[in-house]
Formats: C-alpha cells, structure tokens, sequence
C-alpha cells in the first residue's frame, strides 16, 4: 500500500514540476514580445567578421557617411530645439534645417518677435531609430531642457528627408510615478 502511494505520489509531483516548466516558458515569450523596439543611433556601426565584409567595404562607407550626415542633422535640430533666447531665434534656427512645407506646419515662420519671453537651455539625452519601422528615415530625439526655470523632457518625433526635417512632432514627457 506504501509502494502506492509513493508512485502515485511520485506522479502527481512530476506532472506539477513539469507544468511549471511550461508555464515559465510562455511567461518568457510574452515579455521577449513586449520589448521597445527601438535602437540607439551611434556615430560608430556595427564590425563584420565574414567574407561579405571585404565585398561591402564601399556600400558601408556610403552608408556610414550618410548616417554620419543625418546623425549630425538630428544633433543640430535637438540642440537647436534645446537651446534657443528666444522663439524668434529658434525658428531661425530651425528653418534652416526643415523643409518649408515641414516649417509651414510646425508654425516655424512666425515674423513676429516676442522678445525673450520663452528661452530654454539643454541638453540631447538620446537619438533612437525604430528597429520595425516601415520609414527608415524615422528617429526620436530625446531631449533635457530647462525653461524659464522648469525642469522638462521633450521628445521629438521627426522624419528626414533629403538631409533635411521633413516631419515634426513635438512632445513633452511627465512621469507619472
């Protein structure tokens, strides 16, 4: 009667472990699916150790300077949106790096001067690509600005278009806990 209870025992505990096992599985594969999907720009690319490298050297050369090129495109807008006395001077700034249409619906070629009402000081945090985008050319700037004394994260959502801001949304980050 023993012996029984032992291997019944014994069963009931292997079909408890090994449903465990399965559900930790699952568990793993919803968080792997839950990921940001977004990659950090750098000025450097990735090596390559296989024999493509040699017959790609020109194609990765071209590649790396119109990344470099677009890279120094994002930095110039972010600090530009980061650091500016006043609006008229930021939408000088600005338009010099967008594209009139982008301008026109960004409200970026305002005459008016309203003196040194609104000036910001900052810092660009991070410039990101999204992995899974259809749009290669899109990014998000992150920035740290201090305006008129208020601490604020922006995040700007932009698209680049012949070396020049062809899309921009402008948004501000509070967190919340």
């Amino acid at each position: 009667m023993k012996k029984i209870e032992i291997v019944c025992f014994s069963l009931i505990s292997l079909f408890i472990l090994s449903a465990c096992q399965f559900n930790q599985s699952k568990t793993t594969n919803k968080k792997s699916e839950s990921e940001i999907v977004m990659n950090k720009v750098t000025d450097s690319s990735s090596t390559m150790t296989s024999k493509k490298q040699s017959q790609q050297e020109t194609n990765q050369d071209t590649e790396k300077a119109e990344t470099t090129d677009v890279l120094k495109l994002l930095k110039q807008f972010g600090s530009a949106y980061a650091n500016y006395s006043g609006i008229k001077d930021r939408n000088e700034q600005l338009l010099e790096l967008m594209t009139k249409d982008c301008a026109l619906a960004n409200g970026i070629y305002v005459e008016e001067d309203m003196g040194n009402m609104l000036s910001s000081r900052g810092t660009i945090e991070n410039i990101y690509q999204p992995i899974d985008s259809k749009n290669s050319n899109a990014y998000a700037i992150q920035l740290n600005c201090e305006q008129n004394g208020s601490s604020l994260k922006v995040l700007l959502l932009v698209e680049v278009k012949d070396n020049k801001i062809s899309s921009m949304t402008y948004n501000t980050l509070k967190q919340e806990y």
